[in-house]
């Protein structure tokens, strides 16, 4: 039996571990339909199975079998809320945008069914999707325009172009991000990580996977279907929180991966571990960075290069800036000791901060026979990956091509060479095949990177008129096993030229690095 999917005869599903997402998209070629969260908590894989939407992501593939589906690709592009999405400029990525519209067409066409062209209101609609999330924060355009497309003011074509280029495309399913440019016979790779905060890797057995390049082959012959492996740990043997990669395997299916990955073995010796910043300034604390040489290849979560500090067993700083420094702590001093009431000294906390874009770390890796380098990867810096990758596996430039033509929400955190691009290059070369490596959410919201959290002390004195006498900054960042907290140095780059002091310190504890974060 077959489905039928946006008017058309389709394929029916192959595989019992497929999801209707899965099948959607890598069977059926309709990548509108995306894959967040993977739990149906987002929305973004929205279809309409027999009018109703409906999480595809949890829906096994199988049960679409004799049913009509519709997708986003199948709104044709002249849905009232589509030209209403575009108008209104309800999107920013865009990743999100598919599912949004996918459940506003079934929601706009059942309220003009019942009520003609009346707008519900912003609460009503605020309603209807809220099953969907938008990282980007882009709500009040979303609801805007599913009011409008209710009123019937976009029933036909608008006269003015939408605000954003790319409306169109993303709101018809046409924007191809990352994970929907993989080529036919892409295989999909899987991270094994650490089951430990802290442990010494004695071994891993690949199980069923061939850890070695196999003969490439020829004209006419067929790919290996073996599942391949790679290690990611090279010399350094030491894991250091829950979920860092340790190896990666890939198969020419997700199921088969998936199995691969759970026949890796990994032996351990536990180490004791410090999970709390408290915890972890104790003198006695175990030390996450025991070496000189361990501390200073520790990970940074700035955004430029960490500025030197001295080291006292988990406490890295301070690292100072400054100007007057001196003459700000004397001015401080004095005005304590005489409790001017011009004088605020007060500690503030920020709590970590989960970056999350919709679209996880994702990256599409390919050989060619000329032994140059793609990566179709989901990136905030293009040239940057492109550099650094060619460092890492000594190609000239001209050699690595970088593509990145739609980015799901980066927040900071896809701004480097990061896992995902690293294990699916290194398994591409294996497989001698594409190979499209994928965090779930779980993996994105452990290790794709976080804002480290703070305490920050604060004061501040102020002169006869009100302006700014004297200020410092004391900041401990909490970045995990990262380090290269900046918070207090932007003290120095505010309020004037008052004679102030910054000083940065990192706690590291056996948690997962921090990175940069904006808006």
């Amino acid at each position: 039996m077959n489905v039928r999917v946006n008017g058309v005869s389709s394929p029916a599903p192959d595989s019992p571990d497929t999801t209707a997402a899965e099948h959607i998209r890598d069977r059926l070629g309709l990548t509108g339909t995306k894959i967040a969260c993977g739990t149906g908590v987002c929305g973004a894989c929205t279809v309409l199975v027999e009018g109703a939407p409906t999480a595809s992501c949890l829906l096994p593939a199988d049960r679409l079998e004799g049913r009509e589906v519709t997708t986003v690709e199948g709104l044709g592009g002249d849905h009232p809320v589509q030209r209403a999405f575009a108008a209104h400029d309800g999107m920013q990525c865009g990743y999100c945008t598919p599912g949004f519209v996918v459940e506003a067409s079934a929601f706009v066409d059942s309220w003009r069914a019942e009520h003609g062209d009346v707008r519900p209101g912003r609460d009503r609609v605020a309603d209807a999707l809220s099953g969907h999330l938008c990282r980007c924060g882009a709500y009040e355009g979303i609801f805007a325009a599913v009011d409008a497309a209710c009123a019937g003011e976009f029933d036909t074509e608008p006269e003015q172009a939408p605000p954003r280029a790319d409306a169109l495309a993303k709101v018809t399913g046409r924007a191809r991000f990352s994970a929907d440019l993989a080529p036919e016979g892409t295989w999909e790779g899987v991270i094994v990580r650490s089951a430990h905060a802290h442990a010494r890797v004695r071994a891993v057995d690949p199980g069923g996977a061939r850890s070695a390049a196999a003969r490439r082959p020829g004209p006419g012959q067929p790919v290996d279907p073996n599942p391949v492996f790679t290690d990611l740990l090279g010399e350094e043997r030491t894991v250091r929180y829950v979920g860092q990669p340790i190896a990666a395997v890939a198969a020419p299916t997700a199921a088969l991966a998936r199995a691969a990955a759970r026949a890796v073995r990994v032996d351990y010796e536990p180490l004791p571990a410090v999970l709390g910043v408290q915890e972890a300034r104790a003198q006695d604390a175990p030390r996450v960075y025991p070496t000189r040489a361990e501390r200073q290849a520790a990970p940074s979560n700035a955004e430029g290069p960490s500025l030197p500090g001295r080291w006292d067993g988990n406490t890295r700083g301070p690292t100072t800036v400054g100007w007057r420094g001196a003459t700000a702590v004397r001015r401080l001093r004095t005005a304590a000791e005489r409790r001017d009431p011009r004088l605020v000294a007060q500690e503030y906390t920020t709590a970590v901060q989960v970056h999350s874009p919709l679209e996880p770390h994702v990256c599409v890796a390919s050989w060619d026979r000329d032994g140059s380098l793609t990566l179709r990867a989901s990136t905030q810096a293009v040239s940057k990956v492109a550099q650094k990758a060619a460092e890492r596996w000594k190609l000239s430039p001209e050699r690595v091509h970088v593509l990145s033509e739609y980015v799901g929400g980066g927040f900071g955190a896809k701004a480097g060479l990061s896992v995902d691009m690293v294990a699916a290059t290194e398994l591409a070369r294996l497989a001698h095949a594409p190979v499209r490596v994928s965090f779930d959410r779980a993996e994105e919201l452990t290790d794709a990177g976080h804002r480290p959290g703070t305490r920050t002390r604060v004061a501040l004195l102020a002169d006869d008129s009100g302006d700014l006498a004297a200020l410092t900054v004391d900041s401990h960042g909490d970045g995990g096993v990262s380090v290269g907290s900046t918070t207090a140095v932007f003290g120095l780059l505010m309020y004037g030229r008052s004679p102030r002091r910054a000083r940065d310190f990192d706690v590291v504890t056996h948690r997962p690095p921090g990175a940069p974060m904006r808006a």
